[in-house]
């Protein structure tokens, strides 16, 4: 089946390079003259959040800017009410797509700009479907067989290593700008999830507190190694944290299928200062819950990027090297910690040891302490 829609892609591009014929965009863009733009970015919710910075990039640059977005399954609640973008559409994979693609030319748009490397076939589609005469459609290089959908690609040189970086070179490229783009990453911490994270904390008499996360994505941890610590070693990180500063709580949150591995590990801790998040499905709770804590500990997923966004110090465990080039926290006081630290080979996250991620999270807060960022211990 996989061959058979390879083999459809192919066909599909070979005709339409043949029936159309798409003109090259030369030079660079005056953002003066952008009135609206719409972005197609990833589909998971962490690599949303590292969309932000283009969000308020693009606002800098010029503020009169309409900026519309795809929301999609993991990442459309996050989105919803974000002041800086005019329009979401709720992108789902179905017949829909028609009707998406009807309202994308009603919205007549001076500029597409994808910013993702997959699906070259759908976004290009898509990308030209829902589009009128004068929209210019760009994106980050991808194979030339799909370059006939694209007015122009740009290529992002290898030495520049963060996503985020790579987006806002690609903006530098494509318009004229005579000054330094933002490089942050924001995203809104809702007032009603504020409140009830303040009542969860009141309610447990937490104060100041360290944030473990147990969870990487979509992934149960006991059953995806190169993803996830053994639930030993996170006992074993709590109990020293614990002995180092007796007075400090510590909160896991865990997605809801690990939350029997969670309760296993609030239990062999036996800490009253050892307290479980409820489970939840509302990212804009998990939003408030980081941006409450004074560090956050977690394996790579979504949480490390919501930190950058919030400004909570993070110490970060990843695969190998290249994870954390491409996907580390950005713009916030950090440790990144690499199984494989010196390649970039795919390597189980249990190779970090508990030392190593103790070690990073003191090095860290007391780097805070000494910065006025993270109260005394």
């Amino acid at each position: 089946m996989r061959l058979l829609m390879k083999q459809l892609s192919r066909c599909l591009i070979k005709i339409f390079c043949l029936l159309f014929g798409t003109k090259k965009h030369r030079g660079k863009i005056n953002p003066q003259r952008i009135k609206r733009i719409l972005l197609m970015g990833n589909d998971k919710l962490g690599d949303t959040i590292v969309l932000t910075p283009v969000f308020n990039a693009l606002h800098f640059i010029n503020n009169k800017i309409e900026i519309d977005c795809f929301g999609y399954d993991a990442s459309y609640d996050v989105l919803v009410g974000d002041r800086r973008l005019t329009k979401l559409y709720r992108y789902k994979q179905d017949f829909s797509i028609i009707r998406l693609c009807k309202m994308m030319r009603q919205r007549e748009y001076d500029l597409i700009l994808s910013l993702t490397w997959r699906k070259g076939l759908r976004e290009g589609l898509l990308a030209l479907w829902g589009s009128v005469r004068k929209t210019v459609r760009v994106t980050i290089y991808r194979k030339p067989k799909y370059a006939p959908f694209w007015n122009k690609m740009i290529r992002v040189p290898n030495s520049v290593y963060h996503t985020a970086e790579k987006y806002l070179y690609l903006l530098e490229q494509l318009f004229e700008i005579n000054k330094p783009l933002p490089v942050v990453m924001s995203i809104d911490v809702r007032s009603e999830a504020t409140m009830r994270i303040e009542q969860f904390l009141a309610d447990s008499s937490i104060e100041q507190f360290i944030l473990i996360n147990l969870s990487a994505g979509d992934y149960e941890m006991t059953k995806d190694e190169m993803r996830c610590w053994t639930k030993a070693q996170y006992v074993e990180l709590i109990s020293r944290l614990l002995q180092t500063f007796p007075t400090t709580d510590i909160v896991l949150v865990s997605v809801p299928k690990d939350v029997v591995h969670a309760r296993w590990i609030q239990a062999q801790c036996a800490s009253q200062q050892v307290h479980l998040f409820p489970p939840t499905s509302n990212v804009h709770d998990v939003v408030a819950l980081v941006s409450k804590a004074d560090l956050l500990i977690s394996p790579d997923t979504s949480l490390i990027h919501i930190a950058s966004a919030v400004g909570t110090p993070t110490v970060g465990l990843f695969s190998n090297k290249g994870k954390i080039e491409t996907w580390g926290s950005y713009h916030v006081p950090n440790r990144m910690l690499a199984a494989s630290p010196n390649d970039y080979r795919m390597t189980p996250l249990s190779k970090i040891s508990v030392d190593s991620v103790l070690q990073a999270t003191l090095e860290l807060i007391k780097e805070q302490i000494r910065s006025s960022k993270v109260v005394n211990k």
